[in-house]
C-alpha cells in the first residue's frame, strides 16, 4: 500500500473517530440533561398527572342547554377550553353557536368562522332580525392552522383580560 493512500486512510479513520466520539458525547450530554429537566412539558406517568390533579376543587359547569350533550360533556361547557363545531353546510352550526353564545356570553365566547367571514355572518343575522351576539370574531380569516387560531385566542384575551379572566372559542 502506499504511504500517502495509508495516511489518508488513518486521517479518515481518525476524524470518523472524531465524529463517533462527539456524537457519543452530545447523547451523554442529551441524557443527563433529560434526567434533570423538570419543565411544563416534562414526559410524566398518568399516575403523576391524577396525584396532582385529585383533590382540585369541582370546576365549574355551563349547561349547554342539551341535557344528553351536557352528559356527554360530564355537566356542560367548562371555561378555558376550545370547543369545535363541525358539520356539513346548513345544518345549523351558526344557529346553535348563536344560542350558545346568547346562553353563555359570561364565557366570553369567540367565534372563528370557517366557511365565511364574520362580517358575512353578522350581515346574516341583521338581515333575519337576530341580535347581535356578544362575543369575538377575526375581521378576516387569514389562516386555518392550530398556530393562527391560537394566536387570535391570544389576541382577544389581551384585548379583555381586564374584562374578564375566561374565555370559550368555538370553530365553526
Amino acid at each position: 500500500m502506499d504511504i500517502e493512500k495509508f495516511i489518508k486512510k488513518l486521517e479518515a479513520e481518525i476524524k470518523s473517530g472524531k465524529e463517533e466520539i462527539d456524537q457519543a458525547a452530545s447523547l451523554i450530554r442529551l441524557q443527563a440533561a433529560a434526567e434533570r429537566y423538570r419543565g411544563d412539558d416534562e414526559v410524566v406517568t398518568f399516575d403523576q398527572i391524577y396525584n396532582r390533579i385529585k383533590d382540585r376543587p369541582e370546576v365549574k359547569k355551563y349547561k349547554t342547554g342539551f341535557s344528553g350533550l351536557d352528559s356527554l360533556l360530564r355537566g356542560g361547557f367548562r371555561k378555558k377550553r376550545l370547543f369545535v363545531l363541525s358539520a356539513i353546510h346548513k345544518h345549523g352550526k351558526t344557529s346553535l353557536c348563536l344560542y350558545w353564545t346568547k346562553v353563555l356570553k359570561e364565557m366570553n365566547p369567540m367565534w372563528i368562522p370557517l366557511e365565511q367571514p364574520a362580517e358575512e355572518l353578522v350581515e346574516q343575522l341583521i338581515e333575519k332580525g337576530h341580535e347581535i351576539p356578544k362575543g369575538h370574531a377575526p375581521n378576516m380569516n387569514k389562516g386555518n392552522t392550530l398556530e393562527w387560531i391560537e394566536q387570535k385566542i391570544i389576541e382577544v384575551l389581551q384585548n379583555t383580560i381586564a374584562a374578564q379572566s375566561s374565555l370559550t372559542t368555538w370553530g365553526i
